[in-house]
């Protein structure tokens, strides 16, 4: 106003305009300069001004660079928490965002989309010349929106009669942007759309979204962004920098109480929490918000109830936000109608579950068996359930605990709460019985791990059958997977369950009782012989009261087993004999294998090494013939035993080790204690004590982790024999002290490979006179268990 003739007043002036975003207000102050010039003067603009208004109305990148070096302009705003982990993630996306057009990150609700986005942004910002511009869509709900929030976040003024996408794109078709649309999913068409558009026009732009479903259009890269990594069962205390979830809990925890420190007393509860909230960010950022006002283990034992206490406790956070219940309803509000019925439903699964089980349990009138994988897909791209692909063979699905949490209450409140949960128990019950006759196939190993993956599914559906009085089906269910449980090492939980549903009154068939008793008798019989026996007694007298032949057979060779544990051998070739009748006549080949190899181990007892390798071979053809791989193993290692007894050791260390190797492979871990034992004497005996020796600490790590008295007496007894290959007969001689006051103090009559033991321990005490043996003996028996390491 002063100065109305200056043209580079008027330039600055239009310049200023430009850089604050008002396109439209500096063109119009170059009409009016051209007007004033033209008035006043005569002439026109001159060349600078003229340049600087073609430049402008073509949006000149170089327009908005900053001149004295600084950093390209950016909405960002500075993070006031730390990011934690995802280091490896953020590396791969810088070089994602570096090359590709668009990337997508997906994920559910409070998985950190927002925070990953603009963590990468933050780093790359030197790399794009005209800048970094984040834009949240989540406040818009009209699709019409979207072009024009982009426009109002980079500073674009809308031109009349001209399309807002065409503004945006014409502003960015020679500028180098990296562009952030944040919470795309409620918009996914608009977005989608005005991607596509301004990519195909903007070579020099890249687009980075966050999205709990990716766009689906040509050329986009999609990232899932995982949980945080937490610590697996049987982990020990963590450590920092070890697992991103306890680091992030740790960093936001000390957000209210700046003393908070992780140590072995609180770490458990951590840890639990972190596992309850499978690793979700925003779930442990509101749970460790709590530390203040609930202790560790409060806030542990209230999330296994419910996911209530999850509320933020600070202002200016979207609602979103707020609670993980709202982070959460965001998405199901999205969903269509057969989508929200289906994720309904698949909260009745407890771990993960295959589209088969779908297909099974979460189908009926209203959502037919073939449209089922349709609306399955639809759940897992937009985030609400998980695909593994890469962990075997098929797929199997899954979705994260607070996800399962809110749609287990959905289903609660709708008409599905009474219909899906029998379905589901009664397609477990099926699948528990389909494994059961596999797990003494040549498809052992798959089933094993069939069932190992439905574990909780498994207990889920016995759970519900008991709760309902089902106690003949939920005896059923426990009965197919005691082999399962013994394999495993979970014998106390089968056990506990077993015995609940036969404590429970309820109409049970015979053949289904007997059967139930044997299974429980098999488990019990790991720490409780007597108790396992009495089972069995009940069991053998009810399949004979029922006329079932198989059922009895069973009883009674598992009775012959426990007797030969107990040292009366007599007993155990009666009832051994008798079995055998008994299973032949049904033709069940697996189980006259099952009686055949305990006859052998009898024989071997008894001395019959003949007898031993008779019923051994012929157990192990039937094994092969039907292609169970246990079986073989177990017998391939009986014929091992009797080279050991017979003293051929290379021989015995050969079967030994094939067996061994099967073994490892199946995961029977009380078997591969057994064989490692007997790897341990059989290369102690020829001369190998320290190979011997890390046999016998693989295998008294795992008898201890069981609490399996026998594995642990049959490790002393054979440290007894690697002493003495070591020339070392007075520790040898203290060490079957020790393994004889253990079997003492735990009501053992007898050893595992007894008549091997007998005669390895005359050889100790023949190579000492008899004071010294019975001194080292007697220092022996004065030693405690936890002593016997020291020996």
């Amino acid at each position: 106003e002063q100065d109305p003739l200056s043209e580079s007043n008027w330039a600055r002036l239009m310049l200023a305009l430009y850089r604050g975003g008002r396109q439209s207000d500096a063109l119009r102050a170059y009409r009016r300069v051209a007007d004033i010039l033209g008035e006043e003067l005569g002439i026109e603009p001159g060349p600078e001004l003229y340049d600087l208004e073609e430049r402008i109305l073509l949006q000149d990148p170089s327009l908005t660079r900053e001149m004295d070096g600084a950093s390209p302009r950016t909405n960002l705003e500075r993070p006031v928490t730390s990011f934690v982990g995802r280091r490896r993630e953020i590396e791969r996306l810088i070089e994602l965002v570096d090359s590709r057009p668009l990337v997508t990150l997906t994920g559910p609700g409070g998985a950190g989309k927002t925070r990953m986005a603009r963590e990468i942004g933050e780093r790359v910002l030197a790399s794009y010349t005209d800048g970094v511009w984040f834009v949240d869509l989540s406040s818009i709900r009209d699709d019409r929106q979207v072009p024009f929030t982009i426009a109002e976040t980079l500073g674009v003024t809308e031109q009349p009669d001209v399309a807002a996408v065409d503004v945006v794109a014409k502003y960015l078709e020679h500028r180098s942007v990296l562009l952030i649309l944040d919470n795309c999913e409620h918009l996914l068409d608009s977005t989608a759309s005005l991607v596509r558009s301004v990519l195909a026009r903007c070579p020099r732009l890249t687009v980075l979204a966050t999205s709990r479903q990716r766009l689906g259009i040509e050329g986009e890269t999609t990232w899932t962004v995982p949980p945080l990594s937490f610590p697996g069962h049987g982990a020990g205390v963590p450590i920092a920098g070890e697992h991103e979830a306890i680091d992030l809990f740790i960093e936001r925890a000390r957000l209210v109480d700046a003393s908070f420190e992780l140590n072995e007393t609180n770490a458990p509860h951590v840890v639990a929490i972190c596992r309850r909230l499978d690793g979700l960010p925003l779930a442990i950022e509101l749970a460790a918000a709590r530390v203040d006002v609930l202790s560790l283990a409060d806030i542990a034992h209230r999330l296994e109830e419910n996911f209530s206490l999850l509320e933020r406790r600070t202002r200016f956070q979207p609602m979103r936000h707020s609670t993980l219940d709202a982070t959460v309803r965001w998405s199901y509000d999205l969903l269509e109608e057969e989508e929200r019925r289906l994720f309904e439903r698949l909260s009745v699964f407890a771990g993960g579950f295959l589209i088969d089980d779908v297909e099974i349990v979460c189908s009926d009138d209203l959502l037919h068996p073939r449209d089922v994988f349709d609306v399955l897909t639809r759940l897992v791209d937009k985030s609400l359930v998980v695909a593994h692909t890469s962990e075997g063979s098929r797929t199997r699905y899954s979705m994260l605990e607070p996800l399962r949490a809110f749609a287990a209450d959905m289903l609660a409140q709708g008409p599905d709460r009474d219909t899906v949960a029998p379905r589901h128990a009664h397609r477990f019950l099926t699948v528990a019985e389909e494994a059961e006759p596999e797990l003494r196939s040549a498809n052992q190993r798959e089933w094993l791990a069939r069932l190992d993956a439905d574990h909780d599914n498994l207990r889920h559906a016995f759970d519900h059958l008991l709760a309902r009085d089902r106690v003949e089906e939920a005896l059923r269910l426990g009965t197919a997977l005691r082999w399962f449980w013994k394999m495993h090492d979970n014998v106390a939980e089968g056990t506990a369950r077993l015995e609940s549903a036969l404590a429970r009154d309820g109409d049970v068939s015979p053949v289904v009782r007997s059967r139930a008793l044997t299974a429980t008798a098999v488990l019990k019989s790991a720490v409780d012989v007597d108790a396992a026996y009495d089972l069995l007694t009940e069991s053998a007298r009810t399949a004979a009261d029922a006329g079932d032949a198989l059922c009895r057979g069973l009883a009674l060779g598992w009775m012959g087993l426990l007797d030969r544990m107990k040292g009366h051998l007599d007993e155990s070739r009666s009832h051994l004999d008798d079995a055998l009748l008994l299973v032949e006549e049904t033709g069940e080949e697996w189980a006259v294998s099952f009686v055949l190899g305990h006859l052998g181990v009898l024989a071997r007892e008894q001395g019959a090494l003949e007898e031993a390798i008779e019923h051994h071979e012929r157990a192990l053809a039937i094994a092969v013939s039907i292609g169970n791989p246990q079986d073989v193993a177990w017998n391939v290692a009986g014929l091992g035993i009797v080279h050991l007894y017979r003293g051929r050791f290379e021989a015995a260390i050969d079967s030994l080790e094939d067996s061994l190797e099967v073994e490892d492979d199946l995961g029977f871990d009380f078997e591969t204690a057994t064989i490692l034992i007997l790897l341990a004497v059989a290369k102690a005996r020829i001369g190998r004590p320290d190979e011997a020796s890390t046999f016998l600490g693989r295998a008294h790590g795992i008898a201890s982790r069981l609490g399996s008295a026998r594995l642990l007496d049959a490790v002393y007894r054979a440290r007894a024999t690697v002493a003495s290959s070591r020339g070392d007969g007075v520790r040898a001689a203290q060490l079957l002290g020790a393994a004889s006051r253990f079997r003492t103090d735990r009501g053992l009559s007898r050893s595992m490979f007894q008549a091997y033991f007998e005669e390895d321990e005359q050889r100790i005490r023949s190579a000492l006179d008899d004071a010294e043996f019975a001194d080292a003996w007697e220092s022996g028996m004065a030693t405690e268990m936890s002593e016997t390491a020291a020996l």
